[in-house]
């Protein structure tokens, strides 16, 4: 049942590295992995790792957004943007295989670890679809804010900062409204659309190349 959870977020990091080809990806992708296994580790042996889902929305939602989305994204990504000394042209680029390989570990912990993971269709399908729109969806609007700023064009610079901040808010939202609900058929409904959009992006960028 775990299969699609793994190997999903497997094959998004080894299509990413076919597309980029360059030997730098190697330290990058290493440097997801072992973050990740830190954290889990850590997670592990420091703090409770079975979480008990309170019946509250915000307590969910807080939760969900700041474990599972906002802390690793700004401490992982900001440590490389910070520490890293190539150009920003590299360091945009580099997003997705870092955040791809953190969260391919990372991600089927926080899952395994929940009340209802291993028993979910959500937990198990829906979520991992989830993060993976997401983290395309930050690349894509990384590479989007770079060039608009560069081009003087910060109507499309803000424009992508703001859905920036929406796409790493909507998986907990998602996830909070199914925890109060379990209902599976209206949370895969509201995720059709934030899935589907990274899919158009990618498919129009392809168009124009």
């Amino acid at each position: 049942m775990m299969l699609f959870t793994f190997l999903s977020l497997i094959v998004l990091l080894v299509i990413v590295c076919m597309q980029i080809r360059k030997k730098e990806l190697i330290p990058i992708v290493f440097s997801g992995v072992i973050s990740a296994l830190l954290v889990c580790a850590f997670r592990i042996f420091f703090l409770f790792a079975h979480r008990v889902v309170p019946y509250s929305f915000s307590e969910n939602f807080a939760f969900l957004l700041f474990q599972q989305a906002l802390l690793p994204i700004i401490l992982l990504y900001g440590l490389f943007f910070l520490i890293s000394r190539d150009s920003l042209e590299f360091k945009v680029e580099m997003f997705l295989p870092l955040t791809v390989s953190f969260y391919m570990i990372y991600l089927p912990f926080c899952i395994i670890s929940s009340a209802e993971g291993l028993y979910s269709a959500f937990g198990l399908f829906v979520k991992p679809c989830l993060f993976i729109a997401m983290l395309y969806f930050l690349s894509f609007a990384a590479n989007a804010v770079m060039s608009a700023a560069k081009n003087k064009k910060f109507v499309f610079m803000i424009l992508f900062l703001l859905l920036s901040v929406l796409y790493l808010f909507v998986p907990a939202l998602i996830e909070s409204m199914y925890l109060m609900t379990t209902n599976l058929f209206i949370a895969i409904l509201c995720s059709i659309p934030y899935c589907l959009l990274p899919f158009l992006l990618f498919f129009f960028s392809k168009i124009k190349m």
